[in-house]
């Protein structure tokens, strides 16, 4: 099962037992650019088209286009490199020291990403089916 991160419960996109972004407001442990720079330069698992806001910003400004990244463990919104950049928000630790230890996330093949796909969307299927 893909481990997930950044599917904060107050966004439109998220998990709603997902924790909280505000709580994780200024929780980041680790080199920052390091991490903005994995989390964005991740393949994309699943691509939306659909914009999303800045919902910590005053006016919600739109702040890109959502997108799902994975780097074949983990996967998160691609706001979520958005939110650590400007408020620092924390990511789960195993995240961080895969990040610390790999430094940019794997290249993974059409293969492998649609491998990922399929778990990743089933396990959502599964999630919501139980609600």
């Amino acid at each position: 099962m893909i481990k997930q991160a950044g599917f904060f419960r107050e966004l439109e996109h998220g998990d709603p037992s997902g924790p909280s972004i505000h709580m994780s407001l200024g929780n980041l442990a680790g080199e920052v650019n390091e991490i903005v720079d994995y989390l964005s330069d991740a393949p994309i698992l699943a691509a939306t088209g659909t914009t999303v806001k800045d919902i910590l910003g005053e006016r919600g400004a739109i702040i890109g286009i959502i997108n799902i990244q994975t780097d074949g463990e983990w996967a998160w919104p691609s706001d979520l490199a958005y939110y650590v950049e400007k408020y620092r928000v924390g990511i789960p630790d195993e995240l961080g020291k895969r990040i610390a230890h790999l430094h940019s996330p794997p290249r993974l093949s059409v293969e492998e990403l649609t491998a990922l796909a399929d778990t990743f969307f089933e396990s959502m299927i599964e999630y919501n089916s139980q609600e």
